[in-house]
């Protein structure tokens, strides 16, 4: 099983996408109900964040008792569940932690959702140098986004291979698809026939009016462009004698996206009534799918990499129209649950001077996106064929739509999702007992190149450091005085780093007894003290003038 690591409150940064916090929220409430463990195992950053996760329990109806927390530094406990699981892709860090720990002493496994974001493809490309196994995983939600992970990989191991003339090197990790789950129930129960009546008669649709809904951030260049939906859907009004309704259900991030989508929607349909409905509108709580006869999403942004609403559409019973793109190949199947529209972008190569504008930080995220989404096409044509197709025959609709309610509940529910993982962690267990280390460790060498031992880098800066058959005498024997010293805010201000307190006098009763002491002796005799710790101490009670170290004679 896994230990999930737990943040109170999530706060991607400006350059991640927000639906994440959607999928997190989702993944963890599903887990706690539906896991196989009775008690659930997780690492939080601190005690409000322990408590907010027992309240999720205790929320799904379980005890508190039935969370056991768990810190990073508890090699021990980690290892008893097996696996730590971080909802993103940044594991390069534990893979690091872990290797001071011991590798084989649990597994590592995160998720990526999209990887567009400079952060992302930091950390994704951090997984080939940082101390990965095969007994690791980063899940990704679709197909497209692990071809995409992949890439990033690739070429950064053929940079480094060709960089230093060696075997371009290969990442051991797993790199499992696991879709996002919905829970189909939920779905089930907010569209009935009476929601479908009243969130229609609030609208204003007609019986006769066919409904063609949008969810998500009304976005035109970091989600869906819109043109390619309001075009189609006047192509269809000119043709049908029955009125037609496109309903944007979201929020605008600001001004401009709001004036943007509402001018196109102006000057596009004019036949074609259009409506917008902010999310968080009180007359509805549940969103508008009881109301809509048709989902259209058509994403055309590197953003997108799974896409939970088309499954969310086919658990409230609709069909779905949406852009053959990403993660939505994996979910709607064509001319069974609805229609994928074919898009077109240009060839690889004809972007190198856009990542670059990013990269050298001319261009933010936003307008990095922006050219890239600016130059992908969903076919016209194509299009107004579905739309024409699902407007006009009701039959279609209602098959295509009982067609995608099955899918979800065989494939998407949460309880499917949350047992694919159980079962990919029970998979990097068994690796882990057999796959062969990369990388072990070295004794004497440290676990992290980029992060040394500060008395190795920086071994040349000291005259001497502490050797074995150096040796310590106690200095200050009155116990007062040592008092006042080590008491003065100047001495300590990492206790941490040293024994504990309460040990100290353990120290320094062992040299008054045995002084002049070797270090080996020393630390021979105090077996119960950490040694890193003891040697730290002795040098800070030489520092206060406690105690004398004496260099062997020279050799």
């Amino acid at each position: 099983m896994a230990a999930i690591i737990y943040v109170d409150g999530h706060q991607p940064s400006q350059d991640e996408p927000v639906g994440i916090d959607v999928a997190t929220d989702g993944f963890l409430d599903a887990y706690v109900r539906y896991s196989r463990v009775d008690t659930l195992s997780a690492l939080t950053p601190n005690e409000s964040a322990g408590a907010a996760l027992r309240r999720r329990l205790t929320a799904a109806g379980k005890a508190e008792d039935q969370c056991r927390l768990i810190s990073l530094d508890d090699a021990e406990a980690i290892a008893a569940v097996g696996c730590i699981f971080r909802y993103d892709p940044a594991i390069s860090n534990l893979s690091w932690t872990r290797r001071h720990q011991g590798q084989r002493r649990y597994s590592l496994c995160g998720i990526t959702h999209s990887s567009s974001t400079p952060r992302v493809m930091d950390l994704t490309a951090g997984l080939l140098t940082a101390p990965t196994q095969s007994w690791d995983a980063l899940v990704c939600a679709s197909h497209s986004i692990r071809s995409a992970v992949q890439s990033l990989i690739d070429g950064w191991s053929d940079y480094l291979g060709t960089r230093f003339g060696t075997p371009a090197p290969r990442c051991p990790m797993q790199f499992p698809v696991i879709p996002l789950g919905v829970d189909k129930n939920y779905f089930t129960a907010i569209t009935s026939e009476a929601a479908r009546q009243r969130q229609r008669k609030e609208i204003g649709v007609s019986d006769a009016e066919a409904v063609v809904l949008f969810v998500g951030r009304l976005n035109y260049y970091a989600k869906a462009n819109p043109f390619a939906l309001l075009h189609g859907m006047e192509r269809i009004a000119d043709e049908s004698a029955a009125p037609v309704r496109v309903i944007f259900y979201g929020y605008f991030a600001d001004e401009d996206d709001e004036d943007a989508f509402k001018e196109a929607a102006r000057t596009i349909c004019r036949k074609t009534t259009v409506t917008f409905v902010i999310e968080g509108d009180p007359r509805f709580p549940d969103g508008l799918w009881a109301g809509a006869d048709i989902f259209c999403s058509l994403a055309d942004n590197i953003q997108e990499s799974f896409g939970l609403t088309p499954v969310e559409a086919m658990a409230s019973g609709l069909p779905v129209i949406v852009s053959d793109w990403d993660g939505y190949r994996d979910t709607v199947r064509d001319e069974i649950d609805g229609y994928r529209i074919p898009t077109l972008t240009p060839p690889a190569g004809a972007g190198d001077d856009i990542a670059l504008r990013q990269f050298q930080g001319r261009d933010g995220y936003g307008e990095y996106l922006a050219a890239a989404a600016q130059a992908t096409a969903v076919d016209l044509d194509a299009l107004v064929t579905a739309l024409g197709a699902l407007i006009k025959d009701r039959d279609l609709r209602r098959t295509m739509g009982e067609s995608g309610r099955r899918h979800v509940a065989e494939h998407f529910d949460w309880p499917h999702i949350i047992r694919a993982y159980e079962d990919l962690w029970d998979e990097l267990g068994e690796r882990r007992l057999h796959d062969t280390e990369l990388a072990p460790t070295t004794t004497g060498i440290s676990s992290n190149p980029l992060r040394p031992d500060p008395f190795d880098m920086f071994d040349e800066f000291s005259t001497s450091s502490v050797l074995e058959d150096g040796k310590f005498e106690l200095v200050v024997t009155d116990w007062n005085e040592a008092i006042t010293r080590i008491g003065l805010k100047i001495s300590i201000f990492n206790p941490s780093s040293l024994i504990d307190l309460e040990d100290l006098p353990i120290l320094i009763a062992q040299l008054e007894a045995t002084s002049p002491v070797t270090t080996a002796e020393l630390a021979a005799s105090l077996t119960p003290l950490p040694r890193n710790k003891l040697l730290r101490t002795l040098v800070w009670l030489a520092k206060l003038g406690i105690c004398r170290y004496t260099a062997p004679p020279s050799r």
